[in-house]
């Protein structure tokens, strides 16, 4: 499972109500849950009496009340009623669940992992300081992180993957400037025919520990989160921009219908028959246009070693 730290997005603000509502990220089971005054928790949502999961439960004065026998946790996660046992019962030190550390901004639901906490969350200045012209959906590939990322970083596959749809889009790309900066994957570019001066500019800018923000024209952008649910599937959550006074949101509900129904689906297939034994990068033979990805596996490949390296290190102080 990945192992980079971060902010990671694990759900829509929106998708967690008064009910909890457990979600299965980076190979673990999460109740997210609100208590009174609405303010979103996050824990191990197994149960530690008898290992249901929290998220059929309900929310009682404030506490996390399991579904099978009324076990309560409060928001630390400590287990605050049983009652079987009667009120005055001892509470086991092991009756507890553990806390994931969560904020919510830009209507999404971000869970730190890693030892530190500190790092601000994965959104640059250059996007849109609101959301009232955006419009929201996710998805699920039954694809590993890693190659869904790199088919995020993918722009030359679009005349040809996409075929149906990109008329007047050219299949070279030239120029494609790629930098990696401070921890950012930063690339721009053009997309154009053969012996054309111009073409479709499109530019994009990855981030860890799964970000991608995409500009494909002046007033339509796009915000992309991949998240881990094991090794084998990704959580995907996509957001477009469309910068039109009063219809802005209008049409990047549409821009985001036409994304989701028509080309994603086609990206999916990809990635479904590629006839790779490793999801790395090593049986792949490389070209120009592909320096984005590479960049993109470069640096995670160093934030997964620092992670490595991190938990070494704690492990030996702790021995």
């Amino acid at each position: 499972m990945d192992e980079i730290e971060g902010w990671w997005v694990i759900a829509e603000s929106r998708d967690v109500g008064r009910a909890p509502r457990s979600v299965t990220r980076l190979g673990e089971r999460i109740v997210l849950w609100r208590d009174e005054r609405g303010v979103l928790h996050a824990h191990d949502a197994r149960c530690p009496h008898r290992g249901v999961d929290l998220g059929e439960g309900r929310v009682v004065r404030g506490e996390l009340e399991c579904a099978y026998h009324g076990l309560r946790f409060d928001t630390s996660g400590r287990c605050v009623a049983m009652p079987c046992e009667g009120a005055d019962a001892r509470v086991p030190p092991r009756m507890q669940i553990a806390p994931r550390v969560v904020r919510e901004e830009r209507g999404l639901v971000w869970m730190w992992r890693g030892p530190t906490r500190d790092a601000p969350l994965p959104w640059p200045d250059a996007m849109p300081s609101h959301d009232r012209r955006a419009w929201t959906r996710t998805m699920t590939w039954d694809v590993p992180l890693s190659r869904v990322m790199e088919a995020m970083l993918d722009v030359h596959h679009f005349p040809f993957a996409h075929r149906r749809f990109s008329s007047g889009v050219g299949p070279r790309l030239d120029p494609w400037r790629v930098r990696e900066e401070d921890g950012v994957v930063r690339a721009e570019g053009t997309m154009r025919e053969e012996r054309a001066s111009r073409g479709w500019d499109v530019a994009l800018e990855a981030r860890l520990p799964g970000i991608v923000f995409l500009s494909f024209a002046p007033w339509l952008g796009g915000f992309v989160a991949c998240t881990p649910i094991d090794a084998a599937r990704t959580w995907i959550v996509v957001r477009f921009f469309v910068d039109v006074p009063l219809i802005g949101a209008l049409l990047a509900r549409f821009a985001l219908w036409t994304e989701l129904t028509l080309v994603q689906p086609d990206d999916e297939r990809m990635q479904l028959r590629t006839l790779r034994a490793r999801n790395d990068l090593s049986e792949c033979t490389l070209v120009r246009a592909d320096a984005a990805i590479v960049a993109w596996d470069r640096l995670a490949a160093k934030a997964r070693q620092r992670a490595t390296s991190a938990r070494s290190s704690s492990s030996a102080t702790r021995a």
